[in-house]
């Protein structure tokens, strides 16, 4: 009798280890490589390396609307001036503006997927690239909505013939209104989990990363029917507004600049307003204009993957840091970076 009972604990307990085991996540860490031409610094390697990436999201070209044409084009598209390392996968990523969804004809969104995904093959194949995964990028609206999710479609069928699957970018918005938003027909999406505040201040101190805003989004985060990764911001810029508006955003401005007392006068620790007119940044600010630092530390974004972890709703989810530059990977240790992740475990 006391065996029995001994071999029902002993199942009991082995079985609880097996459902823990399954029910903990193996994130992996990945990039989003954002820049016109690619060339993997140094740090850039290095970083790779020691968070062992299998894998970053890179733009190919962006697709807006030209509106002297009256169709939309390609722009911006990458060069690559290096060998992408064999042991780095790449996952295209095509920025498409909202605009071009809105203006284009329900009757050019076939030829637009099929230049897209042609563009694409051509891009891969003189920089001998082995493709298995494509992603769009679009912030769609109301008014964009249907004819994006056509063009997924058809962009999906173009590929699906060569095996390979397609993702797409989700805003926070577009999570919590489901029903208005839609569901793009794609095989996974990946959270934008930044840019959820308004760029004027208003409500936010930080429109970048206010985790405040975000719990207000990801109520259904559990229940979306794609698989989602999770991007997270490691950028950083400064906000110039004048008069209350908006009037530009500023990258690469360093802390130090801005504590230059002779030209700004802090207002907070994290906004300034210009004492005398002058240039900075190529920029002419004008006396009065106000300057608002925002940057994402590493306790913000460990906090992000604590509210993220328990409704992550696939078992090896990636996390992606926006984006791979210098100036960003500086601001952070490859292991402080690896916390992170390890926060989604």
């Amino acid at each position: 009798m006391r065996s029995r009972y001994h071999t029902i604990v002993l199942v009991t307990i082995l079985l609880f280890l097996l459902q823990s085991c399954s029910s903990e996540h193996k994130p992996h860490a990945s990039f989003y490589y954002w820049k016109s031409t690619f060339r993997l610094s140094k740090t850039d390697s290095s970083y790779l390396a020691q968070l062992q990436v299998k894998q970053i999201n890179v733009k190919f070209f962006d697709v807006d609307w030209n509106f002297e044409a009256g169709k939309a084009l390609p722009v911006a598209e990458i060069r690559f001036t290096e060998q992408v390392p064999n042991e780095l996968s790449i996952i295209p990523t095509i920025f498409i503006t909202n605009r071009t969804m809105v203006q284009i004809p329900v009757s050019q969104v076939s030829d637009l997927a099929t230049k897209i995904t042609t563009k694409i093959r051509s891009i891969a194949d003189s920089n001998h690239l082995s493709i298995k995964e494509i992603q769009l990028d679009c912030d769609w609206s109301g008014k964009s909505r249907e004819k994006f999710f056509l063009l997924a479609s058809l962009v999906k069928k173009n590929i699906s013939r060569q095996s390979i699957q397609l993702s797409a970018t989700i805003r926070l918005h577009q999570l919590k209104y489901i029903g208005r938003a839609g569901i793009p027909p794609v095989d996974k999406g990946i959270l934008m989990f930044y840019n959820m505040g308004s760029l004027d201040g208003r409500g936010t101190d930080n429109s970048i990363l206010d985790l405040n805003i975000a719990r207000q989004y990801l109520r259904r985060l559990k229940d979306y029917p794609l698989p989602l990764d999770i991007a997270l911001p490691i950028y950083q810029w400064v906000v110039l507004q004048r008069e209350g508006q908006v009037i530009n955003l500023l990258t690469n401005v360093s802390v130090e600049a801005l504590h230059d007392t002779l030209h700004f006068k802090p207002i907070t620790q994290k906004k300034f307003r210009v004492r005398e007119s002058h240039y900075f940044h190529s920029l002419y600010l004008y006396r009065g204009d106000e300057l608002r630092l925002e940057e994402i530390s590493l306790s913000q974004l460990q906090e992000s993957a604590d509210l993220l972890n328990p409704i992550v709703n696939q078992s090896e989810p990636h996390i992606l840091f926006y984006y791979l530059d210098e100036k960003n990977l500086t601001r952070y240790a490859p292991e402080d970076l690896q916390k992170v992740v390890n926060h989604f475990r």
